[in-house]
């Protein structure tokens, strides 16, 4: 995949943070940074809705030929995966 890709998003509690995605070696690195912090925390594990965030852009990026079929199946395994050590 040629760029990062980065949204906001909003806890249950009202707090914001933003998302930051880099595909990088086959393999997507998150960094999260609150709305109230000065640096990117990198050792945050993604959270449920954050992996389905990041299958959509990628998902809307692969129509476009922007990201490619494996950069799919990729997001769509570690969300496959985050749900099953979140159900188990």
């Amino acid at each position: 995949m040629r760029r990062d890709m980065e949204w906001k998003a909003r806890r249950a509690d009202g707090r914001r943070y933003r998302v930051r995605v880099r595909c990088f070696g086959k393999q997507y690195r998150f960094q999260f940074k609150e709305e109230d912090a000065e640096s990117w925390d990198s050792r945050r594990t993604p959270e449920i809705a954050d992996l389905e965030t990041l299958r959509d852009t990628v998902r809307r990026r692969s129509q476009r030929r922007q990201a490619s079929l494996e950069d799919l199946a990729r997001a769509e395994d570690l969300l496959r995966r985050a749900r099953g050590s979140a159900g188990g």
